[in-house]
């Protein structure tokens, strides 16, 4: 924790060192947390969610990362891959709208960041993540507040790029985004990713939405705007 961190207390929540909102995307140079205390807050947050729910206090269990586990999934054949990755699919997104609705973004949930028991899910590293009840300037609440689908809509891209990546083969990120936009015109495209392609339909108007738009960004341009309202009409059908 830095001397600036230090002096400001476990009560601050602002934006100590002044970084643009784009870092938020984890995407470039430099991209870093915004303010340690944030994390702490995020955690006791979501810690309190827990016990408000009954699940805390709970014996102990093992984790691991969820895409490591998913790959561990991959050899117990196709119904049970697909009956584990349906299970996922709605817990996660039922996650992340729980987040959503408390006002809080995490910004970074990537399946390398996503813990499961093999039965539960435990999103972890909020190093990004920002709510609404923080010390947030003008600008901060402004890109907070358009950006209140961009868990999800991550999650279905992460999620539909990691069953992709398992059941089809693609010369490169481009061409797998593209065959995602083309999907929901398609009648049988999807029939590619077998037993999956249910889920891969469910989740690919969104998650191509959300591999163009970090497509941009990782191309260097971070101030490509976020197509809040274009996620809003997927996710209506998607969840």
């Amino acid at each position: 924790m830095s001397d600036r961190e230090l002096d400001a207390g476990p009560d601050n929540t602002s934006n100590l060192f002044g970084l643009p909102r784009s870092y938020r995307y984890g995407v470039g140079e430099g991209s870093a947390g915004f303010n340690a205390w944030r994390e702490v807050a995020t955690h006791e947050m979501v810690s309190d969610w827990i016990v408000e729910d009954g699940h805390g206090g709970g014996r102990s269990a093992t984790a691991v990362v969820l895409r490591d586990w998913i790959d561990s999934r991959w050899d117990c054949g196709a119904m049970d891959v697909a009956v584990s990755a349906k299970g996922v699919v709605d817990q996660l997104l039922g996650v992340t709208q729980r987040m959503r609705a408390c006002g809080l973004v995490h910004f970074d949930v990537h399946l390398d960041n996503i813990l499961t028991t093999g039965q539960n899910l435990i999103v972890s590293d909020f190093g990004l993540a920002a709510a609404a009840h923080f010390q947030l300037d003008d600008a901060e609440r402004r890109f907070l507040a358009t950006h209140v689908d961009h868990d999800v809509a991550y999650c279905a891209a992460e999620l539909a790029n990691a069953i992709l990546g398992k059941t089809m083969a693609f010369p490169h990120a481009r061409a797998r985004n593209a065959w995602l936009r083309d999907l929901p015109r398609a009648d049988t495209l999807g029939e590619g990713a077998g037993p999956l392609s249910d889920i891969v339909r469910r989740l690919a108007p969104t998650a191509a939405l959300i591999n163009d738009h970090y497509w941009h960004l990782h191309g260097g341009h971070l101030e490509t705007p976020f197509p809040s309202g274009a996620l809003a009409a997927t996710l209506d059908v998607m969840v």
